[in-house]
């Protein structure tokens, strides 16, 4: 990733939804955005500890055709102008669509009721949920920007709503590709993708059957926009239907931008991901070396500034670091078989704590309670941090976010090495196999 990244929700209990922000899905093509997949999160699934449920992908027997997903695209909304060529349709609920206005709509929320308006003329409907669809000329436009399918406006006060787009899993794929990769990027980095976003999403979708969405269309989940360039369609039409699967369920196929050499084994970011083979953490050889954040720092930064941000995002997340009172000591605690850290001391004047890589990495980014971005983020929790006199130091950085899995970066070299597709999928995930399920 050139810069930095995007990536790869909802947390449900409050604990996990701290450790799940360690998860980080990247898209090379932004500057410091370091993307955390909260997939598990996002999925609704469990907080830490011995009843957290292991959150297995779907058997691929009961997949016998493209499902369609639900995409979170704006979360809270009081206001949003629709368009699309010819007419907009809309319905409140299950009713069928038989409302037809002209080709912009302006949908409000006021006093628990969505008011539409169209031209001079407007409706008040009391209803907790819209459904919406542009015509056949063209596809539906939230304020200018165009999304495929159906949308689905929901209550969520009196006040405000979300947007949902239903979207078909390959409209979907494709326009992830698009949004995850660089357009200069050759078309088999494209079709490995598809391939990791495809088998990622039917994954989420399955962790969140029962809610009110699928996946969110940010770094939160997968970067989506709606749209999707020639490159990625085509990529998408090649891969159609084949995820990567192990034991007969789909994998969850989590990804990130360079893993530096080393990945991270899945369980360590994700506490409910399976232990399985294809998420153990493995050492790699320097495919991604091309990548400018293959190596990185020193980074340097005021040790009491960057207790105060340790103990403002323990406040934030309800963590005992809150409590942290200046900075003694910052060393790695715990490494993984690849040699990846994995948990870290934290030393402060009374007391120590212990954090997870991400954790780590997520605190010491942390831009909130008065503190604003650090002039430098961490691109990755793979480093070896010391405190030297009044500066924290960073050194021998290695990568761009959390390293499970894909390593897009690291799949570009093994692409442009003359490697199919399917089998640059395969080799991120040992054991794993692509399947096509439809």
């Amino acid at each position: 990733m050139i810069p930095a990244p995007r990536v790869n929700g909802d947390r449900v209990p409050r604990i996990l939804g701290r450790v799940a922000e360690a998860a980080t899905k990247c898209r090379p093509a932004s500057i410091a955005r370091i993307l955390f997949a909260l997939s598990l999160a996002l999925a609704g699934a469990g907080c830490r500890g011995p009843a957290s449920r292991v959150a297995h992908g779907p058997p691929i027997d009961r997949i016998d055709g493209e499902p369609t997903m639900r995409v979170r695209t704006h979360p809270r909304r009081e206001r949003v102008e629709l368009s699309a060529p010819g007419t907009v349709r809309a319905a409140a609920g299950k009713a069928g669509m038989r409302y037809r206005f002209p080709d912009k709509l302006e949908v409000l929320r006021r006093d628990g009721v969505f008011i539409l308006r169209a031209g001079e003329r407007g409706w008040r409907w009391r209803a907790r949920w819209l459904r919406v669809a542009g015509s056949d000329e063209g596809p539906l436009r939230i304020d200018g920007e165009p999304y495929p399918g159906e949308l689905t406006l929901r209550a969520r006060s009196p006040e405000r709503f979300a947007i949902v787009n239903r979207v078909g899993l390959e409209r979907y794929v494709a326009a992830v590709a698009s949004a995850e990769l660089y357009p200069a990027w050759p078309p088999g980095v494209y079709a490995t993708q598809t391939i990791a976003a495809r088998t990622y999403a039917l994954w989420q979708a399955h962790q969140r059957r029962d809610k009110a969405y699928d996946l969110r269309s940010d770094q939160l989940s997968q970067v989506y926009g709606g749209e999707a360039s020639e490159k990625a369609r085509k990529a998408t039409r090649a891969t159609r239907g084949r995820v990567l699967v192990y034991g007969r369920r789909v994998l969850p196929a989590f990804y990130s931008a360079v893993c530096g050499g080393a990945s991270q084994r899945a369980r360590a970011i994700f506490p409910n991901a399976p232990e399985i083979p294809p998420l153990a953490a493995t050492r790699r050889a320097g495919h991604c070396r091309a990548s400018p954040d293959y190596r990185w720092g020193p980074i340097r930064r005021s040790r009491a500034r960057l207790a105060r941000r340790l103990a403002a995002w323990g406040r934030a997340r309800g963590r005992a670091i809150a409590r942290l009172r200046g900075l003694d000591a910052l060393r790695v605690a715990a490494r993984n078989q690849a040699s990846r850290p994995t948990r870290f001391h934290v030393g402060g004047l009374r007391r120590a704590y212990e954090l997870t890589a991400e954790e780590l990495r997520f605190a010491a980014n942390f831009a909130a309670d008065g503190l604003e971005k650090p002039a430098t983020p961490l691109p990755s929790s793979h480093v070896t941090p010391a405190v030297h006199g009044d500066t924290a130091v960073f050194r021998d950085g290695r990568g761009l976010g959390h390293g499970v899995g894909l390593c897009q970066w690291g799949a570009k070299a093994l692409v442009e090495d003359g490697i199919a597709p399917a089998d640059v999928a395969a080799r991120f995930y040992p054991g794993a196999r692509v399947t096509r399920l439809y």
